[in-house]
């Protein structure tokens, strides 16, 4: 019974001992798995600069996409070999050491941006955006019209031909100047 009772102690010990040296985050999926969703969402983040995904695996990302980046800073063929092992796609660590590395390469570190998105629709989980510094200021922006015309006003439909509509719409129709029959 005394023995029965050390090791009931000692199990609970072990239960509620602190988390050291377990800075992964797990994701809920075995090892092969998580490596395999990391890997994914690295790619991605190179192609397009910016990915959705729940805020556990955004911040598990990040520290993958940021030693990337530090990887492309360096230049080198060794770090390009280093880089092709994890990122699946040729053309995205070809950005990574075209584009990515460059721009990055007087910041000293921190080179992804983790922003709360919002909730998921299904279970509430927690979404959030990853994305590259300075990957908005990227974005094409729509040209500007040189000469700004203001469109004309709406105009509105008579009663007569738009069945349904109360008295009311149809007076305000009649009076205002926006209206087809507009008294003038």
């Amino acid at each position: 019974a005394a023995a029965a009772a050390r090791h009931f102690r000692t199990s609970a010990a072990c239960e509620s001992r602190m988390r050291r040296g377990t800075s992964l985050a797990k994701l809920g999926r075995p090892s092969a798995h998580r490596r395999a969703l990391l890997r994914n969402l690295v790619t991605s983040l190179i192609k397009h600069e910016r990915v959705r995904t729940t805020l556990p695996r955004a911040r598990a990302a990040r520290r993958v996409a940021d030693r990337m980046v530090t990887l492309a800073k360096r230049n080198e063929l060794h770090a390009r070999r280093q880089a092709l092992a994890y990122v699946q796609e040729r053309h995205a660590v070809d950005k990574l050491f075209a584009e990515l590395g460059p721009r990055f390469a007087d910041r000293p570190g921190g080179y992804t941006r983790v922003r709360l998105f919002g909730y998921r629709r299904g279970d509430r989980a927690p979404m959030a955006l990853l994305e590259f510094l300075g990957a908005h200021e990227q974005l094409p922006t729509p040209a500007v019209a040189a000469t700004t015309k203001t469109p004309p006003p709406p105009t509105l439909p008579t009663r007569e031909w738009v069945p349904g509509w109360t008295h009311a719409v149809a007076q305000y129709a009649r009076t205002t100047t926006v209206g087809v029959n507009a008294k003038k």
